[in-house]
């Protein structure tokens, strides 16, 4: 059923043996944070009225190497179109036990194939936003300037003056700034040169700076690191 891609449970389908998601399941399946009991949740084949379509669930390798990533698709075949919203997708895949079972007419495979591009494009589109150039806070500009004043002060080393103006021209996290923030509101009433280079110097790395090591970034996701958990029609 998956063209070779691994299964991370039995490969009997869902809509045969219907899949309870209990509590310890709901994290392993990406739920937790869905506002529904884990005991309403079932997959299986599913007769809805209006809708024609196939859910597939994948997981992959977490992009930096840890934990795991969750995708939910569902391949609106009546629209054409590709729903990744998962509060959207558990409104069509949420059912009671009895709900009746159908086996839609559609390219299972076919399907699989739109639903594998739509993952890898949106991953690497993610991966493109968060790599692209950020704007600085205007308060770094602010300190930059600052610190170029006293390039050539006898009070700090020049060096650790230009290390600290280089770390300021990385984007920052909003908890970086803020902390930046009250130290140059200190310096501004106590104005101690080293101690607030000393400061920049222990700030949290930027989002996406040159600080930050090749281990922290992102790893291109590629079709072989996405498994096929399962599949399910949702038909009328």
């Amino acid at each position: 059923m998956s063209r070779g891609l691994p299964f991370e449970r039995p490969q009997p389908c869902p809509g045969i043996t219907p899949l309870l998601f209990c509590h310890d399941q709901r994290s392993r399946w990406g739920l937790e944070k869905l506002p529904i009991p884990p005991s309403e949740v079932h997959v299986r084949t599913l007769a809805k009225e209006g809708e024609r379509g196939i859910f597939f669930y994948f997981t992959a390798p977490g992009g930096r190497g840890e934990g795991r990533r969750h995708f939910w698709r569902f391949y609106d075949l009546k629209r054409d179109r590709m729903v990744d919203n998962r509060f959207l997708i558990t409104n069509l895949i949420a059912c009671s036990p009895d709900t009746p079972r159908v086996v839609g007419d559609a390219d299972v495979f076919a399907a699989q194939e739109k639903v594998i591009a739509d993952i890898l494009a949106s991953v690497q589109e993610q991966q493109a936003l968060e790599a692209a150039p950020k704007v600085l806070d205007p308060l770094q500009q602010t300190v930059i300037t600052l610190l170029r004043s006293y390039l050539n002060s006898p009070a700090v080393k020049r060096a650790d003056v230009r290390e600290a103006m280089q770390r300021l021209r990385q984007p920052m996290t909003h908890t970086a700034v803020w902390e930046l923030r009250g130290a140059y509101e200190e310096f501004q009433t106590d104005p101690d040169i080293q101690s607030l280079v000393v400061f920049i110097s222990k700030l949290a790395d930027s989002d996406g700076g040159s600080t930050k090591g090749t281990n922290d970034r992102d790893v291109p996701l590629s079709r072989e690191d996405l498994h096929l958990v399962c599949f399910d029609f949702v038909w009328s």
